[in-house]
């Protein structure tokens, strides 16, 4: 009934379902769990999980309310807010086949996911490429632009510069790229907090992505076993902006 009364509303059933329970949020939603036998992604789950924003697009992730997460114990599922929707139960069996399903309050989905909104769009165009590292920076540093950041050919430059442009949107303080059994997990550092930004699949992917770096700040990109420190320069809308790197060996490869 509330699905029926839901699409003449142009309201969610789950909407619809909340107000006519009359409770608490965060009784609905245990209430709504418990029926469907779904668990709840509350707002401390989700602040928690990584977005797995190479499976699903943040602009997929908005138009559809739901995203891909790995949870603190590295199990994947797909987050959905409102799970009485056919058409999203229908189209998440097609694209993702079996893949644990939680439920989350909209309000939290979208709050979760407006986070990262600005600072991965420009991560998404992210294409094959031929693989070869451009030159390193000038000195007056290298420009970056999202029309710029777009006719890059190479995946890795690619990558990188729009993990920087998006940084810097952000106003960002760190860019930390930590390497993993799988890839590489990027994060920001935004008002003294680190969230996470998204994550590069693939150890041969992310070893070139931190090989791209090195060179941008004229460091050994052979040398993997000590620290290295260096600098480079990009430049914003005609603002030169200065980078420091610091390069650490990890039991992964190098963060």
């Amino acid at each position: 009934m509330a699905r029926g009364a839901a699409v003449g509303s142009g309201r969610s059933a789950v909407e619809m379902l909340e107000e006519a329970a009359g409770v608490p949020q965060h009784e609905f939603m245990r209430q709504l769990g418990s029926v469907l036998h779904y668990p709840v992604a509350g707002s401390e789950v989700l602040n928690g999980a990584t977005p797995l924003f190479e499976r699903l697009s943040i602009t997929d992730c908005l138009a559809r309310a739901c995203v891909v997460l790995r949870l603190g114990d590295e199990s994947e599922c797909l987050v959905v807010a409102d799970p009485l929707d056919r058409d999203l139960a229908a189209w998440a069996d097609e694209r993702f086949g079996v893949l644990d399903r939680c439920i989350a309050h909209p309000s939290d989905l979208s709050a979760y996911l407006g986070r990262f909104e600005e600072n991965v769009r420009a991560m998404e165009a992210l294409g094959a490429g031929d693989g070869r590292p451009a030159e390193a920076g000038a000195e007056e540093g290298e420009l970056l632009s999202l029309t710029r950041i777009s006719e890059d050919s190479s995946v890795v430059v690619k990558l990188v510069n729009s993990t920087i442009y998006d940084a810097l949107k952000a106003q960002a303080s760190d860019v930390h790229l930590e390497m993993s059994p799988s890839g590489l997990t990027l994060k920001y550092r935004v008002d003294g907090v680190l969230v996470a930004a998204g994550q590069v699949s693939g150890i041969e992917l992310a070893e070139q992505v931190v090989s791209r770096i090195k060179i941008m700040a004229e460091l050994d990109i052979a040398e993997r076993r000590v620290p290295q420190d260096g600098r480079f320069k990009v430049r914003v809308k005609g603002r030169s902006i200065d980078f420091r790197v610091s390069v650490m060996p990890s039991i992964h490869g190098e963060d």
